[in-house]
């Protein structure tokens, strides 16, 4: 092994291992949000007595166990993969495609959560 594939080696560990910290950060930070907010706006639509879309009325039925069990399960599976994979390119791929999904998923359940909030009074009008 060259001394330019060892830098490139260590490059890739370095930064992979970073964005694994910041991905299992951010999924814990998820995860508690869900698990306490949901029920928050649950109480919140109830008492306003809003009619609701689809997509909140699909992210608000999910319990809250449902929503631990499936952040723990991505957890391990983020944790996992770094004693499965040893090829450090292949590990930063996989933790940048779950940064990735973990913005989009943070993006679609603020879109579902604050979109009777913010749309349903100008609909009204």
């Amino acid at each position: 092994m060259s001394e330019m594939d060892v830098k490139r080696s260590s490059g890739f560990a370095a930064t992979s291992t970073l964005v694994l910290v910041m991905n299992v950060g951010g999924l814990l930070v998820l995860g508690a949000v869900c698990v306490a907010a949901i029920p928050a706006f649950c109480k919140m639509y109830a008492e306003l007595g809003m009619g609701l879309p689809v997509v909140t009325q699909i992210v608000i039925s999910i319990p809250r166990a449902g929503y631990a069990a499936i952040y723990i399960l991505l957890l391990a599976a983020l944790v996992a993969k770094e004693f499965i994979f040893r090829d450090w390119g292949i590990t930063l791929m996989i933790n940048n495609i779950a940064g990735l999904a973990g913005v989009v998923w943070l993006l679609a359940l603020v879109y579902a959560l604050f979109r009777p909030l913010i749309f349903t009074p100008i609909l009204s009008n």
